[in-house]
């Protein structure tokens, strides 16, 4: 490997998790004169390491471009009601996640309510069902989004261990096109996350496209590894801090605090949970919250309609009865992926 700027080969110096950290040490490098020029005059020679002045390329050893996003379910129970029927798993959904209620919390109310005897064991069956049904459906439909995204990334708990959880929303539209769950905040969940919303665009739309993000650096790396594998070539404006400072914040800090509400919703849902108990249902528990979100919440961007209003959706009567199409839906997309892919 070879710098682009003076044609003097790479050295490694670091091996991180996921890449290899090459840097180019010649010291009459154009880059490295560049950077030169531009430290503060007063710098004292001893603090010039906190700056990064030579060239770095970050060598992954993992392909990110090449993973499945769309994995189909593997560990959820079937639809062989024994006891209940799907009315009764509607009604679950309904109170677990459009009123954010716990398992516990579930199963008290649907005893209350509705005399129906069920464990918090079998709501939370029902729900991991749900969202490993209707994940599919959720992650290839079809938003037409805008060309302003903003992205965000915030905390969750897995068996008390600190994760993550990565979002990429549309800022006009509102509706959330990319997500993660990670137990690392490196660039990898960034990256499958930045997949995810840009696999929504029929033609993506290069420079046109508004990537608003924080300060982190995961972003530009994330940007960097798309345009040399997707050729996707979009700028990332990171907007830093908490107030307007410069230019750049005072424009898209609009964006940036549309994301941020996300979170905060997200996170008066996620509370009830005490956590997840592992990281394959954190990962459902989100997509289901997703789900809810973009195809069911009212919203007073869209009149309180939800965001994504289905066809399907006409003649139901009741939110019971959404659950049960958006989990129709999910089946028949998952039949044609498995036609699709020979299964």
């Amino acid at each position: 490997m070879r710098c682009p700027y003076c044609g003097q080969i790479l050295v490694p110096k670091k091996d991180r998790k996921h890449f290899r950290i090459h840097k180019c040490v010649n010291s009459k490098c154009s880059y490295y004169q560049q950077n030169l020029s531009k430290l503060p005059k007063n710098l004292k020679p001893a603090d010039k390491h906190k700056y990064k002045l030579h060239y770095l390329y970050r060598e992954f050893s993992i392909d990110f471009f090449k993973m499945d996003l769309h994995e189909l379910p593997k560990n959820a129970i079937n639809f062989n009601f024994k006891k209940f029927n799907p009315h009764i798993m509607g009604l679950c959904l309904t109170y677990h996640v459009n009123l954010k209620l716990s398992t516990r919390q579930t199963a008290h109310a649907l005893q209350e309510i509705h005399g129906i005897n069920i464990s918090h064991t079998m709501v939370a069956n029902y729900a991991m069902t749900a969202a490993a049904v209707i994940k599919p459906f959720t992650d290839t439909y079809d938003y037409k989004p805008s060309n302003i995204l903003s992205a965000d990334e915030t905390y969750i708990k897995v068996k008390g261990i600190r994760h993550y959880v990565w979002i990429v929303m549309d800022a006009c539209k509102k509706s959330i096109l990319g997500y993660q769950v990670s137990n690392t905040r490196a660039v990898g969940p960034c990256i499958l996350a930045m997949r995810m919303a840009f696999e929504k665009f029929k033609t993506f739309p290069d420079n046109a496209l508004k990537f608003i993000a924080d300060g982190y650096s995961a972003y530009p790396l994330a940007s960097q590894q798309c345009k040399l594998e997707k050729d996707w070539n979009f700028d990332v404006t990171q907007v830093i801090g908490l107030t307007n400072d410069d230019a750049v914040s005072t424009e898209f800090r609009w964006v940036k605090q549309v994301v941020e509400r996300l979170n905060r919703t997200f996170k008066y849902s996620y509370r009830v949970t005490c956590g997840y108990g592992s990281e394959n249902g954190a990962l459902y528990g989100v997509s289901l919250w997703v789900a809810y979100y973009n195809f069911l919440r009212p919203h007073p961007y869209n009149y309180w309609r939800p965001l994504n209003e289905l066809a399907a959706f006409k003649d139901a009567g009741n939110m019971p009865a959404k659950w049960q199409i958006l989990i129709y839906l999910g089946q028949k997309n998952i039949l044609n992926m498995q036609q699709n892919s020979g299964i």
